[in-house]
């Protein structure tokens, strides 16, 4: 099994929700993405579910536009559910912003904020997660 990340964002942020999970892909965990993921005949929410279930993070591209989509809460609720790690990366939204927003949930406004400037400390800690997953026999 491979350290499988399940990514969040909103339609309107698909290139950029791509471009970070081109940066994942290259520290060796494997992504769902729904546009590429999900094909015509898909069950949507059952693929979602399962997708959720077999991911080890969830990273939530949390833009103005995502913040307050009904499929992002959803998907973070199951991850927080599962008790699984669920990293925030804000694109276009200030930290003291995505606190206030009466939209976003508690399950997000607690996880790891990181601001998309510094999205390259995600990925030092990534890569050791990564790492770490390996080594308990995940890999084989």
């Amino acid at each position: 099994m491979a350290y499988k990340i399940f990514i969040s964002h909103s339609s309107i942020d698909t290139w950029v929700a791509a471009q970070i999970e081109r940066h994942i892909n290259e520290a060796g965990a494997i992504t769902f993405l729904d546009e590429r993921d999900i094909h015509a005949g898909d069950n949507f929410g059952e693929k979602l579910r399962e997708e959720l279930n077999q991911a080890e993070e969830l990273l939530v591209l949390c833009t103005p536009w995502a913040i307050n989509r009904a499929n992002v809460i959803l998907e973070v609720g199951v991850v927080w559910g599962r008790r699984k790690r669920i990293i925030a990366i804000l694109h276009g939204i200030d930290p003291n912003e995505l606190q206030k927003s009466p939209y976003v949930t508690f399950a997000i406004k607690e996880s790891d904020l990181i601001v998309i400037n510094d999205i390259s400390e995600y990925f030092t800690q990534l890569n050791s997660r990564i790492s770490n997953f390996k080594s308990m026999d995940h890999g084989k």
